[in-house]
């Protein structure tokens, strides 16, 4: 069974993908596509079956697909959160968590660059 993240654990990640304001970069590789009444993160790696690194894919909502794309456009996470609250009629506040926490699933499954 795969432990669960203690919330000190989480700050911690959190923090260092977010140093000074910034997030990593999301591989290149990656792609996120519908399919089955979910969005998947998958990779476009044409060497996905040779490689050993290979990356699962990784299956999330539609405001995961939205904090996506507005990560791919290099958004901030500040400017991610406003256009997630607007989108959603949502705080800023619990857009900017949302954020969080989808950046922090993208680093624990491998999406993020140097990381």
């Amino acid at each position: 069974r795969q432990r669960q993240m203690c919330i000190r654990d989480r700050y911690t990640i959190i923090n260092a993908v977010f140093y000074r304001g910034e997030i990593k970069m999301i591989r290149k590789d990656l792609t996120i596509r519908y399919a089955c009444g979910s969005y998947w993160i998958i990779s476009t790696d044409v060497h996905l079956y040779a490689d050993a690194s290979y990356h699962a894919p990784v299956m999330t909502n539609e405001t995961g697909y939205h904090i996506w794309i507005c990560l791919k456009k290099h958004f901030s996470i500040e400017e991610t959160a406003e256009t997630i609250s607007g989108l959603y009629h949502i705080s800023y506040d619990n857009a900017l968590q949302d954020t969080k926490e989808f950046i922090l699933l993208l680093k624990q499954n491998g999406c993020m660059e140097g990381l």
